[in-house]
Parts: structure tokens; C-alpha cells; sequence
């Protein structure tokens, strides 16, 4: 009778215990597909406040500004 070995993996995210069989562990991180997605999404925003911090963010915001007011302050065309 064949045996399956479990691993005992902690969540990164949630810390809760979770098990695999190990032929299909693949480097699992996360309890649950919700866990990983809650840790992408932090990832992202990680990432997006860096690149807002830089110089090359702060940069293409302050263009994004500008482009704005120039579209709110222009004269609206009107169109018959």
C-alpha cells in the first residue's frame, strides 16, 4: 500500500498551516489563491510608490498635472 508524504507549509500572508502531497509541492507560498492575490496586490503597490518616489515618477506625474489643467482650462468646442 503506497504512503503519500505531506509537507507542513506555513502562509507567508496568514501564517496558518497548510499540506501537500510532495509531488505537488512546486514551491507553494500561500494557503489559498485569496492569499496570494492579497499578496500581489500588495506587491504592486509596493512597487508603484517606489517608482512614484523617483525621480522618473515624480517627473511623469508633475507632466500628467500639466496635461490635465491644460485640458480643463481649454475652451470646449461646440459641436453641431
Amino acid at each position: 500500500m503506497p504512503v503519500c508524504v505531506l509537507r507542513q507549509i506555513q502562509c507567508v500572508l496568514c501564517r496558518a498551516a497548510f499540506y501537500l502531497c510532495k509531488s505537488c509541492y512546486r514551491g507553494h507560498r500561500y494557503c489559498s489563491p485569496q492569499c496570494g492575490l492579497e499578496a500581489r496586490k500588495a506587491c504592486v503597490r509596493a512597487a508603484n510608490k517606489r517608482y512614484r518616489e523617483s525621480e522618473e515618477g515624480r517627473g511623469d506625474n508633475r507632466d500628467r498635472v500639466r496635461d490635465f489643467r491644460a485640458r480643463k482650462s481649454a475652451p470646449v468646442a461646440d459641436v453641431m
